[in-house]
């Protein structure tokens, strides 16, 4: 049996879960994997059962140049660090798993769509939402036509306790620099999702918003240890910044409007500090024979058609996996490019490009107070005009 050989570089709690499955494939090699911190390689290693021979690296520049046989990368780094990687990479026509989102800038993103365009390069961008069963099911259904042509589209993230102090205090999550800000890193899918359902490209955008909840307290220190409400914060945690106080620049709550090429029009709304019945994701369709709907944290979705006096339940399957059961259907979506070179996914290079520039769209138009609209050359890259 031919053994396929994937290096990994980053080994966070992303990659593991994407390991654990690759690990119970009989042809698949784990041979290489880079991250700088030796504990976080020792942890990934014992967590994955990865096999001792497995050759490790403390950064992807050094496994590039010393791994000179292999069939896949998967990159699963800080954001602002996935253009050079990437890059280098699909030099060598290596098929690459690229952790959402592309990058971080326009720039960076068309000059990897280039690279993709020249070489014929291939890629999965890290958008598991695509290969979870409640959105699959919901855009089968939008497939189907039952609801009719969809009219608009109603998207929300409420992120809980987890993505909120991640987000807001977390090493380079916090600082736009780095992450590409909020609405980039936590809802790069929600754009692919939006993109994907409407059937187009975006065309024009609205967004509002900023800090509106965790704004800077004279009241409180500047780490949590040194706070006196320990008992009450529902963030403190004794060694981390507190989620008021830290240094950074992103949004905590941000909306999108949008419009799309067929006329289909959308709004999407990110808040942090969200907890309870229906947070976290949430999905409305409206159709021109009806309408959909669900909740991805809660696994439920429905449809209801005009003229009909109950709406309709969809049996969905229990999660298995991160990601609303998404990581390992993901995860095994990246092995079919890896062994099969005539494989090109839906979330591909070009999925990434856009829905980066929503992300940028939306970040410039709510911080310089303008609509953005979009604008296509025959290749399909784009620029922003008001």
């Amino acid at each position: 049996m031919r053994k396929y050989k994937l290096a990994v570089i980053g080994t966070g709690p992303r990659s593991r879960s994407y390991l654990k499955t690759w690990m119970r494939e009989k042809d698949i090699e784990i041979c290489a994997i880079a991250d700088l911190s030796p504990e976080t390689r020792q942890s990934a290693k014992e967590q994955c059962s990865l096999s001792g021979s497995v050759r490790e690296y403390g950064d992807w520049q050094e496994l590039n140049s010393c791994e000179r046989d292999l069939d896949g990368a998967a990159i699963i780094l800080p954001n602002h660090l996935h253009h050079a990687a990437a890059l280098a990479f699909l030099k060598r026509g290596i098929p690459i798993m690229l952790e959402k989102p592309m990058t971080t800038t326009m720039k960076d993103s068309e000059e990897i769509l280039r690279l993709v365009s020249e070489t014929h390069g291939r890629v999965l961008m890290g958008y598991v939402l695509r290969s979870v069963e409640f959105y699959k099911q919901a855009h089968a259904l939008l497939e189907s036509g039952v609801v009719g042509n969809i009219v608009s589209v109603q998207m929300d993230e409420l992120a809980g306790l987890y993505e909120t102090s991640a987000i807001q205090r977390g090493e380079w999550r916090r600082q736009t620099c780095m992450s590409g800000g909020a609405m980039m890193e936590k809802c790069s899918h929600d754009m692919d999702i939006l993109a994907w359902f409407a059937g187009g490209r975006p065309t024009a955008l609205n967004s509002f918003g900023g800090s509106r909840i965790f704004r800077p307290n004279p009241m409180l220190p500047d780490r949590c240890r040194e706070c006196h409400l320990e008992k009450e914060c529902i963030y403190f945690k004794e060694d981390a910044l507190c989620i008021w106080n830290a240094d950074k620049d992103v949004a905590d709550t941000q909306s999108v409007n949008m419009e799309f090429s067929n006329g289909i029009v959308a709004n999407f709304m990110l808040t942090f500090h969200c907890f309870g019945e229906r947070a976290g994701r949430n999905l409305h369709l409206v159709g021109t024979r009806g309408r959909l709907w669900g909740n991805a944290e809660m696994n439920e979705l429905a449809y209801q058609v005009n003229g009909e006096n109950e709406a309709r339940r969809v049996s969905l399957p229990v999660h298995a996996s991160g990601h609303y059961g998404g990581d390992e259907p993901h995860a095994l979506e990246f092995l079919k490019l890896v062994r099969d070179p005539s494989y090109r996914p839906r979330q591909d290079a070009y999925a990434g490009y856009l829905s980066n520039a929503m992300c940028i769209a939306a970040d410039l138009s709510m911080s310089e107070g303008r609509r953005v609209r979009f604008h296509y050359d025959a290749d399909g890259f784009l620029s922003f005009s008001s």
